[in-house]
């Protein structure tokens, strides 16, 4: 059975990121991700999660549970939700995307700067659904306006 550090290994190398790199990104150290790597310590549930969403993989397939690679549905990367739950989901696909971008041409974020964009982007999200809601409101008041015109 293949174990959750030979899995991140392959994913970490195929993605051509360092060790060091690596561990910057997913908000850890390069001690604690060469532990990981070579099965001598395991990690917690949040780590194996965001493992998950930065490599695009289901935790199952991490975990060595699955032997199929199950890639994470990438065409829903921002949607307008008023629930923070998926607000959250939504940002961090989004940054996610963006951080995959960003390493094509080898530049990489770290953990400091990736919780930063998921705070920016959480706030214009909220931003833009408000102002939708804002637009709509002034609409419809048009239409009642213009029927109570067409009336009289």
């Amino acid at each position: 059975m293949v174990t959750f550090g030979e899995r991140l290994k392959y994913l970490r190398q195929e993605k051509n990121l360092t060790l060091y790199k690596a561990a910057n990104l997913l908000g850890t150290t390069s001690s604690t991700l060469c532990h990981y790597e070579n099965d001598l310590r395991s990690p917690n549930c949040e780590f194996v999660n965001n493992c998950a969403d930065f490599f695009h993989v289901s935790s199952d397939y991490l975990l060595g549970r699955v032997p199929i690679r199950q890639v994470s549905d990438s065409t829903n990367y921002v949607r307008l939700s008023v629930k923070e739950e998926a607000l959250n989901k939504d940002s961090k696909r989004y940054i996610n995307s963006l951080s995959l971008f960003l390493s094509k041409y080898d530049k990489y974020l770290e953990y400091k700067d990736y919780e930063l964009l998921k705070i920016f982007t959480e706030t214009q999200i909220k931003i833009i659904g408000l102002k939708n809601k804002e637009k709509s409101l002034i609409i419809q008041n048009k239409a009642e306006s213009n029927t109570k015109e067409s009336i009289v």
